[in-house]
């Protein structure tokens, strides 16, 4: 048994993963979907520190998950993910960036977000007096859900919170002896609009990871196809338990 630690994006939850534990849980697997700091159910937090509540949240988890773990980062998430690599990556087996942000060293979300050219920058409207960035509804289905069922984006939408401007902000400290040795796979979704499929070719030009796989999806496809993204999850698990042995 793998325990999969499922790690969210932007304006999304644990819930987002609903499908997709399902299968991973039936497959005999242990999954956890924690909400990061400040959104999800944790969606009224507004204390400081957001960011490295979330990391700190992360580590806490692998610590005394059962092993081995494999982390599943999505979106905005790969930047925790990356983080938490940095801070314990004995406890972690493999990381997997699901159309991810991949950083290097002291980057940011915010530092090369705008340097793609999906739909995102224009669905965004920063409140900054209260510190969130919200999502123009008429965006939503283009840039997160369009293969989505009409259902999954109701659903989605109810769900979806502000995102706190901080975690856009928060700069990741990495180094190769720690970040740099635990083992990464890339999922590349090759119709996806807020972090285009250029973008992420780019990202794993600059971060490379041992394999890069694509999904013919969007932006989600733990709603849009869960069953053709645990396919590539069970083929990880198996490559990593060879390693291990």
């Amino acid at each position: 048994m793998t325990t999969f630690l499922l790690v969210h994006g932007a304006w999304h939850g644990g819930w987002c993963w609903e499908k997709l534990a399902r299968i991973l849980v039936q497959a005999g697997h242990h999954v956890l979907t924690p909400d990061l700091a400040g959104l999800g159910a944790d969606h009224e937090n507004r204390s400081p520190g957001l960011a490295e509540q979330s990391v700190d949240l992360l580590a806490d988890i692998v610590r005394t998950a059962p092993q081995p773990i494999i982390v599943v980062a999505h979106s905005l998430g790969g930047m925790f993910a990356a983080a938490l690599s940095e801070r314990r990556p004995d406890d972690v087996a493999r990381v997997i960036y699901l159309a991810a942000f991949l950083p290097q060293d002291g980057q940011s979300c915010s530092s090369f977000a705008t340097s793609d050219c999906g739909s995102v920058p224009y669905g965004v409207e920063d409140d900054g007096i209260a510190g969130v960035a919200r999502f123009r509804d008429e965006w939503l289905k283009l840039t997160f859900f369009s293969d989505c069922s009409d259902e999954d984006v109701a659903w989605a939408r109810t769900r979806l919170t502000p995102q706190p401007l901080e975690h856009f902000d928060f700069r990741v400290s990495l180094t190769d002896d720690r970040f740099g040795r635990l083992p990464r796979t890339y999922i590349q979704c090759l119709r996806d609009h807020a972090i285009t499929p250029g973008f992420q070719r780019e990202l794993v030009r600059r971060t490379p990871c041992e394999r890069v796989h694509v999904l013919d999806s969007a932006h989600s496809p733990f709603l849009s196809c869960p069953e053709n993204l645990a396919e590539l999850l069970f083929l990880e698990e198996r490559q990593t338990s060879v390693l291990a042995a």
